[in-house]
Formats: C-alpha cells, structure tokens, sequence
C-alpha cells in the first residue's frame, strides 16, 4: 500500500474537473474568491452590515493594504463592531456620525 502519496486535485476547489467552480462570494476587504463556506466568517462592516471576510488572515492583510481605502474601513469596522457585533458607540465615530449628517 502507498503512503503519503497526495491525491492530483486535492488542493484546488474544482477537483479534477478542468473547469473552475463559481465562487460563493468574494470578501468584501480583500476581494479574494470564495468557494466554500469554510473558507470565510460573517462580520459586519462599518455601516452595520453583514458581510463576508475571509479566514487567510495574513493574505487578507496584505492585499488591503494595496487596495485603497480598505485597510482603513476594515479597522474601523473592527472598532466599532469588534468580534461579537454589537455596536459601540466611540466618541470618534459620535462626531463622525455628526459630520456626515450636516
């Protein structure tokens, strides 16, 4: 019996298959392809929505930080909403809150 021999499509999504899946969605920070529900968590964003974000937390980074503005919307959203969604209301995001209103 053969050990340790990996099987030829294992890693990619599709397979064997030639052709690739469509994706389940993209994260909305890093706009990586997203294929399995495993492959990404709920999170809200800075306007109380419900989005997806990938698990490749390193990745992610990375590619946030080439896309403008989106490294700055995903440390805002951690702010305000943190791991557990529930809105806080931080002084910053208060008078923020009363710029855009005017």
């Amino acid at each position: 019996m053969r050990r340790c021999v990996r099987r030829k499509g294992a890693r990619h999504p599709a397979g064997k298959n030639s052709k690739s899946p469509e994706p389940i969605g993209y994260c909305s920070y890093c706009g990586t392809a997203l294929y399995q529900p495993w492959q990404f968590h709920w999170m809200y964003d800075e306007d109380g929505q419900r989005v997806r974000k990938c698990k490749w937390m390193r990745r992610c980074c990375e590619r946030r930080r080439q896309i403008p503005g989106q490294e700055e919307s995903y440390r805002r959203a951690v702010l305000r909403y943190g791991k557990d969604g529930k809105e806080r209301w931080l002084e910053g995001f208060a008078k923020e809150r009363e710029d855009e209103d005017e």
